[in-house]
């Protein structure tokens, strides 16, 4: 049986945020938490690290952009919703994030979502190398790319290389979804 994808839902509208739990629960999801603030959403993140992280671009405390510069990298995907979608919204947001419409309809989201997950690119362990398997799992335990190298006896441009070529393959370069990501397929044990 496929993983679930996790993920976690941020909205300061109780309503909206219910609703779309429950939705997403029924579709497939899997909703590891929900928050009414970005503040909240930052700490839910980082407590349950889930695969998705659907953010309301308005929210008290800073919003979607206030997560995002408190994760950094340690950030999953993340996808943003707003109301009035327009290039103001567009520019408080990196580009590489996708901005979606609350006014379009439940399955046009949820089709959103799933190709937005690292496991829409490649779930299969088998597409990555014997020694991309090594960097990912090793990275996936927390080690820095010089540990890593020094670990596999390789440069850490060695390490660089492989980490471009694993996100590549998973359709990711974040490490929290690179975690996911083995921790889902086995990978990581």
């Amino acid at each position: 049986m496929t993983p679930r994808p996790t993920v976690i839902v941020a909205d300061d509208h109780g309503l909206v945020r219910e609703a779309l739990a429950v939705s997403l629960e029924r579709r497939g999801f899997d909703v590891v938490a929900t928050a009414g603030t970005a503040q909240d959403a930052a700490v839910e993140i980082a407590r349950s690290a889930p695969a998705l992280a659907l953010l309301d671009l308005h929210m008290p405390v800073g919003g979607a952009p206030a997560v995002l510069r408190e994760l950094g990298d340690a950030a999953p995907t993340v996808a943003i919703m707003t109301a009035y979608p327009g290039p103001a919204d567009r520019a408080r947001v990196p580009s590489s994030v996708p901005v979606l419409s609350k006014a379009q309809s439940l399955d046009l989201l949820v089709d959103s979502l799933r190709k937005l997950l690292p496991s829409a690119k490649s779930t299969s362990a088998t597409a990555l190398t014997e020694r991309e398997l090594e960097v990912v799992c090793r990275l996936a335990r927390g080690l820095t790319a010089r540990e890593v190298a020094h670990e596999l006896q390789i440069s850490v441009h060695t390490v660089r290389r492989h980490q471009e070529n694993i996100g590549a393959k998973l359709g990711t370069r974040r490490r929290a979804d690179l975690t996911r990501w083995a921790i889902d397929s086995g990978a990581l044990s």
